[in-house]
């Protein structure tokens, strides 16, 4: 079985728009488990935020420096903190950062004498 996520994160969806499609057959004795599973981390709301999308943040922190550089209002120190601001968030993400703590968080597992759950093969990304 496979599940396909067409949108990206943050993406505006309209009613009735398809969000997420399945292949592959759902015993009938797990579908209500697979369905609570398959929407549990997807979230809905009439209002965009910064903690459940930050690529909305990004896009808000764009724009107030887009701003910052007009001509009307000439902060260039707003720009150049929004600059700043971006480029510790996206260092944070970095592979050799993302690789760092997950040794880390492997460590510590071991030293609890419990092994991390790996979670499901992603053969797709």
């Amino acid at each position: 079985m496979q599940l396909y996520l067409p949108l990206p994160i943050g993406h505006s969806v309209f009613l009735h728009e398809l969000m997420l499609w399945v292949t592959g057959d759902v015993a009938d004795d797990v579908q209500e488990r697979f369905t609570s599973l398959v929407r549990g981390p997807i979230t809905v709301n009439d209002l965009r935020d910064y903690d459940q999308n930050s690529r909305f943040g990004h896009v808000v922190m764009g724009e107030i420096a887009s701003r910052a550089l007009s001509p009307g209002i000439n902060d260039p120190g707003t720009a150049i903190e929004v600059i700043t601001r971006v480029g510790r968030i996206l260092s944070s993400y970095s592979n050799e950062d993302r690789a760092e703590r997950r040794a880390q968080d492997d460590a510590v597992a071991d030293e609890d004498g419990q092994g991390r759950d790996k979670g499901p093969d992603l053969d797709r990304l």
